[in-house]
């Protein structure tokens, strides 16, 4: 705790500053979000292993959240019955994850490995159709 406590001030200077926006903001967002994610991999967040298929309001709704706030918005979606892809509702199960390795709270590098296994294992049947195969 003691090495986020500069971070810690900077958020309630933000939250107790009506006027921050724009470039302060998205300074300070990238200072939080870093943390949530492991060392080395934040490049990820565009990445194909990084993304789910949700309606434009479902995406909307989870924005730029961390894991563990899209996945409390996915199961409050999911209790108001809204559409949720298979693939999308496992990835926030952790489905794709082994056990041992799990941290439920983020998305690391375990959970896009295992989940672009899978995608990849389902992809190769099809392309296997069309004599094609997957390039990594």
């Amino acid at each position: 705790m003691e090495k986020y406590r500069g971070l810690i001030h900077e958020i309630t200077n933000a939250v107790n500053n009506e006027d921050m926006k724009g470039e302060s903001f998205l300074e300070l967002f990238d200072k939080v979000h870093s943390i949530f994610y492991e060392e080395g991999h934040t490049d990820s967040i565009h990445a194909l292993s990084n993304l789910t298929l949700l309606s434009l309001s479902g995406n909307s709704a989870l924005s730029n959240s961390t894991f563990d706030v899209k996945r409390s918005k996915i199961i409050d979606m999911d209790k108001n019955n809204d559409y949720i892809p298979v693939c999308t509702r496992q990835i926030f199960q952790k489905y794709y994850t082994p056990q041992e390795i799990n941290q439920l709270h983020f998305w690391g590098k375990a959970d896009r490995d295992g989940y672009g296994c899978e995608k990849n294992k389902i992809l190769s049947r099809y392309l296997t159709i069309i004599k094609k195969e997957i390039i990594l």
